[in-house]
């Protein structure tokens, strides 16, 4: 019997653990979270100096090659993604209604799905109408330095960078983005 009452508080203690610790993480999370919106340290390109951002060349949905520097102009934003990662899936929705909303932007989402098909399907199936173009060398994915995704990248029309998001965003977070990029809202780093 007293082994059963002993059994019975060690779970209650052990749950009771649990329970505060994740409270308190839940607590701490909002209020110390961290900047999503990072920039980053661009050093001089090494293929030319005409931009900071590296060139890479891609495919279109009907094969035709797409360099970034063709896009180059507009402000851009840059989005790596697969039609596997459940994060990327999560803001798909929000790029497409920026993509609507903003043609004063240049979105290139980029696929580095290993199976090209793959991606090509989520896209139809969601009816989204974002240019998406397909990594299929791995170049674009190397020369950026994937290793989480999403990954976003923020390029001004000067093909300057000014900053970078990885994971997956929020309305708000791709928001704050637009404005960034625009040179609406200048990110400070505190």
């Amino acid at each position: 019997m007293k082994n059963k009452i002993g059994l019975i508080i060690a779970v209650i203690a052990i749950v009771g653990l649990f329970a505060g610790v994740y409270l308190l993480y839940g607590i701490l999370s909002e209020k110390y979270v961290p900047e999503k919106i990072s920039v980053n340290n661009t050093s001089e390109n090494s293929e030319s100096k005409e931009y900071s951002v590296d060139n890479f060349t891609v495919y279109d949905a009907d094969g035709n090659k797409v360099e970034l520097w063709d896009c180059i102009g507009k402000p851009l934003i840059l989005n790596f993604w697969a039609s596997w990662c459940g994060p990327c899936k999560s803001e798909m929705p929000h790029f497409e209604k920026a993509f609507a909303e903003n043609s004063d932007i240049t979105f290139m989402m980029v696929n580095i799905d290993e199976i090209r098909s793959n991606g090509e399907k989520y896209i139809e199936s969601e009816g989204f109408t974002f240019p998406v173009y397909y990594d299929i060398t791995g170049e674009a994915a190397e020369k950026y330095g994937i290793i989480y995704i999403p990954s976003t990248f923020l390029i001004d029309r000067n093909g300057e960078l000014v900053g970078q998001v990885e994971g997956s965003m929020s309305k708000e977070d791709l928001d704050r983005c637009i404005s960034i990029v625009k040179g609406e809202e200048e990110l400070v780093i505190q």
